[in-house]
């Protein structure tokens, strides 16, 4: 970030351009409806050359159809990535954003929320239909204190080690696997060179 690069750093990033090259990576910023997304996986999946859609992030995308709200709009093009991995068999990938109460203030449900609360799928933004559509539910979390409950017994003690460092303790919530297990994964994030490291 800072553009003082070390004779290191000039050859493993010259090494990650090669492999770079090497991978088919379509990069897409101007659509705005899923519509015309799927016209454009349509394309790149007839020359062979669409294997995985991402989408960042679900609640950008619009529908040419109107709906009277935000839910109906980001329900349906929810059913409509789910569309697309059926009709083209190929995975897709939706970042979505959760609803920011479960940053802090309250659930409405008489809970008192932290910034250390853990967000859960129901705070999925917009749309209950999301959850419903998606095989796998990936929550992200990044506990800002060691008593977090989603923080390792063996793990107390690294999350402020780590914040004093310049990186984040993160866990990988799987609330959701339709094919498999649900469970926890922990990282090392450390933004200095946008890097995950599982521990």
């Amino acid at each position: 970030r800072t553009g003082d690069f070390t004779p290191d750093d000039w050859v493993l990033m010259w090494s990650a351009i090669e492999k770079n090259t090497e991978t088919r990576i379509h990069v897409e910023t101007g659509i705005r409806y899923v519509e015309d997304l799927r016209m454009k996986v349509q394309s790149q999946y007839d020359k062979g050359e669409c294997d995985v859609l991402v989408v960042d992030y679900l609640q950008l995308l619009n529908v040419k159809r109107k709906y009277a709200g935000d839910t109906e709009r980001v329900g349906a093009v929810s059913r409509a990535l789910k569309q697309i991995t059926i009709e083209f068999g190929i995975p897709v990938v939706a970042l979505a954003q959760v609803n920011r109460k479960s940053a802090g203030g309250s659930s409405g449900r008489g809970e008192s929320l932290t910034a250390n609360r853990r967000p859960t799928m129901n705070e999925l933004r917009s749309s209950g239909e999301i959850e419903q559509d998606a095989d796998t539910v990936i929550l992200l979390h990044v506990p800002e204190e060691d008593n977090d409950e989603t923080v390792k017994e063996e793990h107390r003690g690294m999350v402020k080690s780590l914040s004093n460092a310049g990186a984040k303790y993160m866990v990988a919530i799987i609330e959701k696997q339709r094919q498999g297990q649900t469970g926890r994964v922990r990282f090392i994030f450390e933004p200095k060179y946008m890097r995950f490291r599982e521990i």
